[in-house]
């Protein structure tokens, strides 16, 4: 009786502490909510930067080029250059062959929809495996959110449809692995697929001895802790049974690097091909920290990596993890030598830092910067930015708004405002590669030439080859002395130009080869587009070519520097000048140039 009378003495604590439950479990329920909803999100929006349209990237024309090459030989894996007519026979090593063949064999199965298919399956590969890093380091889903859009937008420019993205994939899993077993005790059987990865990383790309000289940087650790903390316990102590198999791991991984067509040659011939003048002349291989990259949005996120190093420094010296630490100081410094290693840098960081953070957030769990990145308003927020980040990457105005980039565009295929399509159209119809023999072409083509035209050989392409053809290219490009005997030397027949960048950026074609073909007797104009020229020596063989194409009069060239031309023209040659003028607009309707000349000149 007792009993029972003292519990309807309190009726309203009762209540009070069921309410405080349920509403709890409510929060909870709307928490993990939040989570799937903002989890889904991210998938989405990483997918969508993962599928944009292919541009600027000549290198994936040529890389597909060398796989349709290697199967239709009989995977026949060359050592010197079958792509052009100048460097024909120089040494050349695919030694990204693997990758090569399998872009062309997905690319026949479906075009280049299929290519934009295999990035974001590597895209999406890397943020998984990040992921399941940050569940192991019990992250605040909201903290691996803001990561990995961070990380997503850093790397934006190198979701590409090259080899580098296997490296970055490789990277990611190959830290995620290491992590696995030092940190989490996870077994070493785990490192058994490792020689595995190793073998088809070097056969795809060099970004294999990246890898191979963090894995000596684990190993060497792993051993200076063992023998320096036997008998003591220490976090990171393994046993001699975990050392003789982690070595055994390691050999086997090395070992693996050998094993590709042209086995130490191909790592002699990549360092060689790093070390050419010409690299200097490329933007990926200037220094991150020149004045003139300062204002780029993927510097500013790098910047905030080498400030997120500092905390994943502090955590490695809380936790005598010499591994991280020196892990961090090494590619810090190795991402300061060039642009194109920054994100190396990005990849390779960002498993330890999550590691470092989860760390750092379970230990002050119960405070109020632990509470809100736990709390169900942070994630709604997040939710918020995801979807405008979606919305605003899918109609393209961030791409073009907010970072500066007109040609990037969420899709599949190509972007044939980038790529002179057209001209490649044109040049088939006409059969320019049938009547000439040696073409010209500016860097920027060269990759798509060769894989338009089959059998076709080019004059370079951005494979470079080697300073030597690099010097004849900027040579005649530039108009240095004797330029015009190096084409006749060479029997140019027809030159081929890209400039995608044309109608905001007129004033190129005075700096190039463009300037004189304009001018000269001995060239003629038989196509042009907002982005692209096509110029054939006057000789009997493109006769009947020119006299169905030539534009005489109507040309960029004329109409934004010697305009007079036209004008005289259109006094003593009008009915030309308006033939012409008909023939480009119905060839490129929506042309931008052509279209401003009809319009300027009351046409």
């Amino acid at each position: 009786m007792k009993s029972s009378s003292s519990k309807s003495k309190n009726p309203k604590k009762t209540k009070v502490r069921t309410s405080i439950s349920e509403k709890s479990t409510a929060e909870n329920r709307y928490i993990v909510f939040s989570k799937y909803v903002l989890t889904g999100l991210l998938v989405i929006l990483v997918g969508i930067l993962a599928t944009s349209k292919l541009f600027i990237d000549d290198d994936v024309f040529w890389h597909l080029a060398t796989g349709r090459y290697i199967a239709e030989t009989g995977f026949s894996i060359p050592t010197y250059d079958v792509f052009g007519f100048v460097t024909a026979g120089t040494y050349w090593i695919p030694f990204e062959w693997g990758w090569d063949l399998l872009t062309y064999f997905f690319y026949s199965m479906g075009d280049y929809m299929m290519l934009s298919v295999l990035r974001l399956i590597l895209v999406l590969g890397i943020f998984v495996v990040l992921y399941l890093s940050a569940k192991l380091a019990k992250l605040p889903l909201s903290i691996y959110a803001l990561l990995a859009v961070i990380l997503a937008f850093g790397m934006l420019v190198r979701f590409s449809v090259r080899p580098h993205i296997v490296s970055y994939a490789f990277l990611m899993l190959l830290l995620f692995m290491l992590y696995s077993f030092y940190h989490y005790k996870k077994n070493i059987k785990i490192l058994y697929i490792l020689p595995v990865i190793f073998l088809i990383w070097a056969n795809m790309h060099m970004g294999v001895l990246l890898g191979a000289g963090i894995f000596f940087l684990f190993v060497i650790t792993v051993s200076v802790n063992y023998y320096f903390a036997k008998g003591k316990d220490h976090e990171y102590n393994f046993s001699s049974a975990d050392l003789k198999t982690l070595l055994v791991i390691f050999l086997l991984s090395i070992a693996a690097l050998l094993l590709n067509p042209h086995f130490v040659q191909t790592y002699q011939y990549a360092i060689s091909h790093s070390q050419m003048d010409s690299l200097d002349d490329i933007q990926e291989w200037k220094s991150p920290f020149d004045a003139k990259f300062a204002s780029f949005y993927y510097i500013k996120i790098y910047y905030f990596y080498l400030l997120l190093a500092l905390a994943v420094l502090y955590y490695s010296f809380r936790k005598k993890d010499i591994f991280t630490a020196l892990l961090v100081v090494f590619t810090a410094v190795y991402s300061t030598q060039s642009l194109r290693f920054i994100y190396d840098y990005m990849i390779i960081i960002t498993i330890p830092a999550v590691i470092s953070l989860g760390w750092l957030v379970n230990q002050n769990a119960r405070n109020l910067a632990g509470r809100l990145f736990g709390s169900v308003y942070f994630n709604i927020a997040l939710i918020i930015i995801t979807s405008y980040l979606i919305v605003n990457t899918y109609n393209n105005s961030i791409y073009k708004e907010h970072l500066g980039n007109i040609f990037r565009e969420s899709g599949t295929g190509i972007n044939e405002d980038f790529y002179p399509v057209q001209l490649a159209e044109f040049m088939k119809k006409e059969k320019i590669t049938e009547l000439g023999a040696n073409p010209f072409n500016n860097l920027r083509m060269g990759g798509y030439f060769i894989w338009n035209f089959p059998g076709k050989r080019n004059f370079i392409d951005s494979r470079n080859l080697n300073n030597e053809i690099m010097a004849e290219y900027k040579s005649i490009d530039g108009r240095h002395a004797e330029f015009e005997n190096k084409l006749d030397n060479y029997g140019i027949d027809y030159v081929m130009y890209s400039l995608p960048y044309l109608t905001t950026s007129a004033g190129d074609i005075e700096k190039n080869l463009i300037a004189y073909l304009s001018t000269s007797e001995n060239w003629k104009l038989i196509y042009w587009d907002d982005k692209s020229f096509l110029y054939v020596r006057d000789t009997d063989k493109f006769r009947e070519v020119i006299s169905r194409n030539e534009y005489k009069y109507i040309n960029p060239s004329n109409y934004i520097f010697h305009r007079n031309i036209i004008t005289d023209a259109l006094k003593n040659d009008k009915q030309r000048v308006v033939s012409e003028l008909q023939r480009k607009q119905a060839e490129e309707p929506s042309g931008r140039l052509v279209n401003d000349m009809i319009m300027k000149l009351g046409l």
